[in-house]
């Protein structure tokens, strides 16, 4: 992820290309450059709310999206703008709201999705959505929610210019506001993770202090099985050895997750020169 003075000269630039860009449909493509850079994602999408009509429609030409946020079929996003909240979706297809037309348009092998209500005085103006595939191995953070969530009065903006508001008045950004945002969405991220490495560590040890006795009492079921002769008591050793055998199953599973979800939340992507790698494989 980039650092501090990079996020604000990214959102500079935005700005700059913002204000000399021609239309909607250019205006678009910059802000989702903009949020996929902030959240380092393989797609990002600009919602724009019509209270009138209930819809959220986005204005990308031929890409143009719009779906209504009333009734029971309207994703992710609908369910989002309804209830005003901020959300991350780390396995977004499983998720009860999630319809792959409204959530997954560019039908995507989606696995995470960011989604945050853009809303100012209780007045809604749209949605930022943000999704990765499975190409992903890491997990979306409360780091990248709190990055969009620091830019969010200036999305708003945004909207307003593409619904016919005066650029120049509304590219007015307090860059000082934003830079104290991300270093408190840091902070925050920090704090989290402490917290989350800590339960993980707990959990992990409550795991293993679990197995070991279920894998003596596997052991020594073995041994009397081999002991005793007596049909009933060999059925009744059985199913003892199912629920120890699945006692074991289940704390490996539980393990697993632990790693992945700790390697998903903490590792972070690293700049190589594939020249010079491949050079030393080979």
């Amino acid at each position: 992820m980039q650092n501090k003075p990079n996020f604000i000269n990214t959102l500079t630039e935005a700005m700059n290309h913002i204000a000399q860009a021609k239309d909607n449909k250019e205006i678009n493509q910059l802000i989702e450059k903009l949020l996929m850079d902030f959240t380092d994602s393989e797609r990002a999408t600009l919602l724009i709310f019509d209270k009138e009509r209930m819809l959220l429609f986005n204005d990308n030409g031929e890409k143009t999206q719009k779906f209504s946020v009333v009734g029971s079929d309207i994703g992710l996003a609908g369910y989002t703008l309804n209830t005003k909240k901020s959300a991350i979706f780390n396995h977004v297809t499983s998720e009860k709201y999630y319809e792959a037309s409204i959530d997954n348009p560019d039908n995507m092998r989606i696995k995470g999705q960011i989604i945050v209500p853009l809303t100012q005085e209780e007045k809604i103006y749209g949605l930022a959505r943000v999704s990765r595939s499975i190409l992903f191995n890491r997990n979306y953070t409360k780091i990248q929610l709190d990055m969009i969530k620091s830019i969010e009065g200036f999305l708003i903006k945004i909207i307003n210019i593409m619904q016919g508001g005066n650029k120049a008045q509304s590219m007015d950004v307090n860059k000082q506001e934003v830079e104290e945002k991300i270093t408190q969405a840091k902070k925050s991220s920090i704090n989290d993770n402490e917290e989350i490495n800590s339960t993980m560590l707990f959990l992990s040890n409550t795991v293993h202090d679990i197995r070991t006795p279920a894998n003596s009492l596997y052991g020594f079921l073995d041994l009397m099985e081999e002991q005793i002769k007596d049909e009933r008591l060999l059925s009744f050793i059985a199913n003892a050895k199912e629920s120890a055998q699945f006692i074991n199953t289940l704390t490996d599973s539980i393990l697993e997750r632990i790693k992945y979800e700790k390697e998903s939340s903490t590792s972070e992507p690293t700049v190589i020169n594939t020249i010079k790698f491949f050079s030393n494989v080979a």
